[in-house]
C-alpha cells in the first residue's frame, strides 16, 4: 500500500484561456466533486509517482528523476480491493471534507494523498507525488501557449482525518510542487531535460484548513516542447503513512507583462481611493507609489516640485480654520524634510497660499502592513504634528504635500484636524462671512449733510406741487 487517495470530483483540464485574479491563465483546475468512487479508476488524468532517495530529507535520487514517473497509476481503491486486488492509488469518498474557516463544506469530496508506509527498508527517504501534466502539445489545441513567468500552485489543505493524532510525525512533509520538462532534450548532460522542479512544504495541523498560493518564478528558454507537471506530495524518512486532504486545486500562470499590468492595475487602484487623504499626483519630477503611500524628492526634481489631491474626496474639502495636520511618517535610511501647503483653489487660480512649517521624518523599517490602500499600518512610524496659526478666515480648496532630501519617505494616516472640512467648512464659512457684515457699523452723516438732505426732500415736493 504506497499511496491513499480519497478523491472527491475532478475537473477536467481548462479547455480554453481564463483569466484568475487579474491576468492569469489557468492551466489546470479540479475542486474534486464529480469522482464515482465504483468506477475502476479515480480518473481525470490524476496519476501517482513512488520516489526514492538515499538520504534523509529526500534530497538525492537513488533510481529515477523526476521527468520519469515509475508505474503511474490511477486505480480507485473501492473497485480494486473490492475486487481482491491490489494497488497503490486509493480513492474513495473523505467523510469529513474541508472545512473554510467557519464554514465548514462538510460532504465535500477532496484528495487524500498519503506517504508510503512500507517502503523504507532500502531506502533513507520516499516521497508519494500525486499529479497532473499537461503539454504544449495538449495546450495549442485550446490556443493556450506556454511562456515564462509566475507560475501558482493553489490549493486548500488540511492534516488527514487517518492521521489519529493530528499531527505529522517528525521527518514527513506534506506540500505542493511545480515540474517543467524539456520533452525535446531528457539526456543526462541537459539534466534530464528539467527546467524546475520544485517543491514547497505546506505547515498543517489539527488548527484546520490552509488556503495555499506557492508562486514558482519559471524562465522556459527557447524550448517549444515542454511538460508541465503539478500536483501534491508527502515524504517521509518513517515508516509512516502521514499525509494531507487537498481540494480546490489550480495551476495558472502569467507572464511578465501581465504581472506588470496586474501591478499596475493594483497601483492604479489605490492611487484611485479617496478613503484616505494622499496626494497621489506627483510633478515637477517628483515620484509617488500609491500603494506603499511612499513620496521622493530625487535629486533632478524641479525647485517647485512636490504632490498633489487631484483625486481628492469631494466631502473632504474645503478645509476652514484648521488648527493642524497629524500624520504618520520613516524612512528605510536617512530623513526628509515634510511640509503642506493650502491654497484657496488649485493652480493657477491659487490667489491665497499658506505653508506649514516643516518636520523631520526620520528612518525606521517604513513598510506599510496589509490592507494597503487603507493605510492600515506602518511599522516603525514616528507620529508628527504640524500646527497651524489661528485667525485666517481663508476657505482652502486645495491642498499640497511637499518634500526635502532624497530619501523615500512613507507617510500615512495625514488627517487636517481642527476647524471645518466638507459641506461644514463652506457652511461656517458663508454664516461667518454673513455675521462681519452684519457686525459692520452704520456710518453717520454730519449735520450739514443732514440738513442737505432735508433741503432736497423738500425742494422735490414743491416741484411735484407746481406741477
Amino acid at each position: 500500500m504506497n499511496i491513499k487517495m480519497v478523491c472527491g470530483a475532478v475537473v477536467a483540464l481548462a479547455a480554453a484561456f481564463s483569466s484568475v485574479g487579474h491576468a492569469q491563465t489557468t492551466l489546470m483546475s479540479d475542486d474534486f466533486e464529480s469522482l464515482d468512487k465504483t468506477a475502476a479508476l479515480v480518473g481525470n488524468d490524476w496519476l501517482w509517482q513512488k520516489q526514492y532517495f538515499k538520504d534523509a530529507g529526500c534530497v538525492t535520487y537513488n533510481n529515477q528523476y523526476p521527468g520519469n514517473p515509475e508505474a503511474a497509476k490511477n486505480q480507485n481503491y473501492f473497485t480494486v480491493i473490492g475486487a481482491g486486488g491490489g494497488g497503490t492509488l486509493y480513492g474513495e469518498y473523505s467523510n469529513q471534507g474541508i472545512a473554510d474557516g467557519d464554514n465548514s463544506i462538510s460532504g465535500d469530496l477532496s484528495l487524500n494523498v498519503y506517504a508510503d508506509t512500507y517502503g523504507l527498508s532500502n531506502d533513507a527517504c520516499t516521497r508519494s507525488r500525486t499529479f497532473k501534466t499537461v503539454t504544449t502539445t495538449s495546450l495549442a489545441s485550446d490556443d493556450v501557449t506556454l511562456a515564462s513567468g509566475e507560475y501558482t500552485v493553489a490549493a486548500k489543505a488540511k492534516i488527514s482525518s487517518y492521521d489519529p493524532d493530528q499531527t505529522l510525525v517528525s521527518g514527513a512533509k506534506v506540500g505542493v510542487f511545480l515540474t517543467v520538462i524539456d520533452l525535446d532534450d531528457q539526456s543526462e548532460t541537459n539534466n534530464f531535460g528539467i527546467i524546475t522542479n520544485t517543491y514547497r512544504e505546506v505547515a498543517i495541523n489539527s488548527a484546520g484548513v490552509v488556503t495555499v498560493a506557492e508562486k514558482f518564478d519559471v524562465a522556459l528558454g527557447t524550448s517549444t516542447n515542454l511538460s508541465v507537471t503539478a500536483g501534491f506530495y508527502s515524504q517521509n524518512d518513517l515508516n509512516a503513512g502521514d499525509g494531507g486532504i487537498w481540494d480546490d486545486f489550480s495551476l495558472s500562470f502569467a507572464t511578465q507583462s501581465e504581472q506588470e499590468a496586474e501591478a499596475e492595475a493594483v497601483e492604479n487602484a489605490a492611487c484611485a481611493d479617496t478613503s484616505v487623504l494622499r496626494f497621489e499626483d506627483a510633478f515637477g519630477g517628483a515620484k509617488v507609489k500609491c500603494l506603499t503611500d511612499t513620496y521622493q524628492m530625487p535629486a533632478d526634481a524641479k525647485s517647485f516640485a512636490g504632490f498633489g489631491d487631484t483625486k481628492r474626496n469631494v466631502d473632504m474639502y474645503p478645509f476652514y480654520k484648521p488648527e493642524s495636520i497629524t500624520f504618520d511618517c520613516a524612512t528605510v535610511s536617512g530623513s526628509a524634510e515634510v511640509s503642506f501647503q493650502f491654497e484657496n483653489a488649485p493652480y493657477p487660480a491659487n490667489t491665497s497660499i499658506y505653508r506649514t512649517d516643516s518636520v523631520t521624518c526620520n528612518s525606521g523599517t517604513s513598510s506599510v502592513g496589509s490592507g494597503t490602500g487603507k493605510q492600515s499600518s506602518l511599522a516603525g512610524k514616528t507620529s508628527k504634528t504640524i500646527a497651524i496659526p489661528a485667525g485666517d478666515t481663508t476657505k482652502w480648496g486645495n491642498l499640497l504635500l511637499y518634500v526635502k532630501g532624497e530619501a523615500p519617505v512613507t507617510i500615512t494616516d495625514i488627517k487636517v484636524v481642527g476647524g471645518y472640512s466638507g459641506p461644514a467648512a463652506t457652511a461656517a464659512a458663508t454664516a461667518d462671512a454673513a455675521a462681519a457684515f452684519a457686525a459692520l457699523p452704520v456710518p453717520a452723516l454730519p449735520i450739514w449733510g443732514l440738513l442737505a438732505l432735508s433741503g432736497l426732500i423738500g425742494f422735490m415736493g414743491l416741484r411735484r406741487r407746481r406741477k
